[in-house]
């Protein structure tokens, strides 16, 4: 069969670790930043996008307005620029350069841009280095500009209210811990943040799993085949593509467990991604990515290796695939290209084709659609779902009833 693309998941499990030796000019490394939070405030609350499950925050650069993904699974100070084009307009100092890695292996060369500011609200960033991507059709799928994690998420408490989609910085020492939600421990290897949970696996097994935590994967959890002798595919699975790389696309398998536990908080019947090898050389089990941690409003204290979490109006949402069985992808120009079909589909059997654009849905303009109400819509099981779209130079219209695959 072919392989197919999951709706939502081409985003970040692709660039959360860089190994870069950056190359300054003079020879040595560069100076830390610093930030500037105007007046006598200490916290500062700015609006977001929820992106696909993904928190993604208005950045200022040079006074030209970019939007960045916050990541915990970029541990790196500083951000990372992954729209090529944007950058140009930026008039950036390039210093040096950088051997970027990313899921699946494969590297790229990257510039490194000295000396950046950049705000947040009324957060300014002064002397940052920005690791820029060099062009990439991978990176053309993202809607975003960037990804930005350690730089934040070292320097506040984060508090993510999913509900409202507001995120609150506060400078540590002026900050009082919520009461009512849950203390999870939050050690960290490498640099990054591992999380204790458990899952019940198909068998009726319970496996303990130490799972990196990572916001920039969209996806609900990944699991790597054969980590532990007990993680194994459930029998029903679907093969997919479950990200992007730097250089290449990453495929795997979906399928569904019975539990998934974390701390208090389980869920019944998540779906899982399950990969044949390890996506990042630090993984363990695998990650757990934002489809469950957006469920909670989270407070994240980096300086003392914990997380608070609390059930928000998502928690009991259930866990859907594409019930028309395609997968596609939204570049930056808005186009919404079909990837590939799961055979026996409802999709396949109404005559849609890799490759077609979706124009419009149930006669509303795709570029009127968020990514989130699109998700929503391929998610309701029995619904008709009308579909305009263009194959070559022709317009069609095609009917898709949904139903449950997986």
């Amino acid at each position: 069969m072919k392989v197919v693309k999951l709706s939502i998941i081409i985003f970040l499990i692709l660039l959360n670790t860089i190994n870069a030796q950056e190359k300054t000019t003079c020879g040595g490394t560069r100076a830390e930043g610093s930030y500037n939070l105007s007046g006598i405030k200490s916290s500062v609350t700015i609006p977001f996008e929820l992106v696909g499950n993904l928190v993604v925050l208005p950045l200022e650069i040079n006074n030209v307005k970019t939007r960045f993904i916050l990541d915990t699974g970029m541990p790196m100070m500083g951000g990372l620029f992954t729209n090529f084009g944007k950058a140009a307009t930026l008039n950036f100092d390039y210093s040096g350069e950088a051997q970027v890695g990313g899921a699946g292996g494969g590297a790229s060369r990257a510039k490194i841009a000295s000396g950046v500011k950049f705000k947040i609200g009324d957060l300014e960033f002064n002397n940052q280095t920005i690791v820029v991507m060099p062009e990439s059709k991978n990176l053309s799928f993202f809607e975003t500009d960037g990804v930005i994690g350690g730089e934040i998420l070292t320097r506040f408490i984060v508090d993510i209210n999913y509900d409202d989609q507001l995120i609150t910085l506060t400078k540590p020492e002026n900050y009082k811990f919520p009461k009512d939600a849950e203390e999870i421990q939050l050690p960290f290897e490498s640099n990054y943040p591992f999380i204790k949970c458990s899952a019940i696996m198909e068998s009726g097994e319970i496996i303990p799993l130490n799972m990196v935590l990572d916001l920039g994967a969209s996806h609900n959890l990944s699991l790597v085949l054969g980590s532990q002798e007990k993680i194994v595919l459930p029998k029903k699975s679907l093969k997919v593509s479950t990200g992007r790389g730097v250089t290449k696309e990453i495929f795997g398998f979906t399928g569904r467990i019975k539990n998934f536990k974390i701390g208090p908080f389980s869920f019944d019947n998540p779906l899982v991604t399950f990969n044949e090898s390890k996506l990042m050389p630090f993984e363990k089990e695998g990650n757990l990515g934002s489809g469950i941690m957006r469920r909670f409003n989270i407070t994240f204290d980096y300086p003392n290796r914990r997380i608070f979490i609390k059930p928000n109006k998502s928690f009991l949402n259930s866990f859907e695939f594409n019930m028309a069985g395609i997968q596609y992808s939204k570049s930056r120009d808005g186009r919404i290209v079909i990837d590939n079909i799961l055979p026996n589909s409802s999709g396949s059997e109404a005559g849609l084709e890799v490759e077609d654009v979706l124009i419009k849905i149930n006669n509303v303009n795709t570029n009127d659609i968020s990514r989130n109400d699109l998700k929503n819509i391929f998610e309701k099981e029995n619904e008709v779902v009308v579909l305009t779209i263009k194959r070559g130079e022709t317009i069609k219209t095609i009917s898709v009833k949904l139903r449950r695959i997986i």
